[in-house]
């Protein structure tokens, strides 16, 4: 009697044991705490003021005035900053893309890098006819 109790009492406490440390090390494995989801809010855009050029005169020209930047200020701050100046019918659309903000993210002066006149904005005998400026900023 005594053997069949040990025969069957063994292989039941061994599972007892080995199935209670199962547990126990699933116990331990944690995952840290994350978010995930979807959500929506208003996307409005920024009022666009204190709009100033600065100018460089054109070499062997003094009838042409480049634009060598342009400095605007947000009404929100904005991390990046972009412009693009549309002076006629007759120009394309120009960029002005190496932006910098003094303020962190207010005041923003946008400028033309590349050396080659053909690609600033220019007006034609010192004064625009007719002009646009198209400001792209981001949060």
């Amino acid at each position: 009697m005594k053997s069949i109790v040990r025969r069957v009492a063994l292989p039941i406490g061994a599972a007892a044991v080995l199935g209670c440390s199962g547990f126990a090390f699933m116990a331990v494995n944690g995952v840290p705490e994350s978010r995930a989801g979807a959500g929506e809010s208003a996307i409005s855009g920024y009022n666009v003021s204190n709009i100033h050029y600065t100018y460089v005169d054109s070499i062997g020209n003094p009838h042409l005035n480049y634009i060598k930047s342009v400095t605007f200020t947000l009404d929100h701050q904005a991390s990046r900053a972009s412009a693009q100046i549309h002076v006629n019918q007759a120009t394309p659309w120009f960029a002005y893309t190496d932006c910098g903000s003094p303020d962190g993210g207010y005041t923003w002066t946008c400028s033309n890098t590349n050396s080659g006149a053909a690609a600033l904005a220019y007006f034609p005998g010192g004064a625009p006819a007719s002009d646009m400026l198209n400001v792209s900023a981001a949060q």
